[in-house]
């Protein structure tokens, strides 16, 4: 913004000088910047016929400082604009996390409720069965119990890589700034 004032009062000091109305470049932007600012000290003079250049070098400098008040004004609110929707965005990721983690909670007292359930049951049907066939039902608890430890795993697996995924997106979220 420094630069755009700058520029506009050095266009203001080289019409002054190019035009004659001061002959030196120095005291051209020397009186630009009075004029420009407001400051108003009149050092140094116009002619007479010149005199209501000032007031318009005024109010052109006065619309470029109000320019840029707004300019900036909208700059900070879109900052916070945004910082308000990286909060809301990381306190939903962090929702969706603990919601994860209840889920992976509940999914395995589930599993070891079904187990024990199932325990129970085999060792009532044993009761009055052949050696053999004790054998044969212990052997298909075990292949069960395997069964459901491997789902289980898999299950964990992915609800350990939904979580991950959810901290990735939290610490490193997609660029959505706007294209300017």
């Amino acid at each position: 913004m420094l630069i755009l004032h700058t520029f506009d009062a050095s266009i203001w000091a080289l019409v002054l000088n190019r035009t004659g109305l001061v002959t030196d470049l120095r005291s051209s932007l020397y009186l630009t910047a009075n004029r420009y600012t407001t400051l108003g000290y009149g050092n140094v003079p116009l002619g007479l016929g010149w005199r209501e250049l000032s007031p318009i070098m005024a109010i052109c400098g006065l619309f470029t400082f109000g320019w840029t008040t707004s300019v900036m004004f909208n700059v900070v609110g879109y900052h916070n604009d945004l910082l308000d929707e990286l909060k809301d965005e990381y306190a939903r990721k962090m929702k969706m996390r603990s919601g994860l983690r209840t889920e992976i909670g509940a999914i395995l007292r589930r599993q070891s409720k079904s187990e024990k359930a199932e325990k129970i049951a085999e060792r009532e049907q044993e009761v009055g069965k052949t050696f053999f066939q004790r054998l044969r039902m212990r052997r298909e608890e075990r292949r069960k119990r395997y069964l459901l430890r491997n789902q289980a795993s898999h299950e964990a697996v992915e609800a350990f890589r939904k979580e991950r995924q959810a901290e990735k997106d939290i610490y490193h979220p997609p660029d959505k700034t706007p294209k300017v």
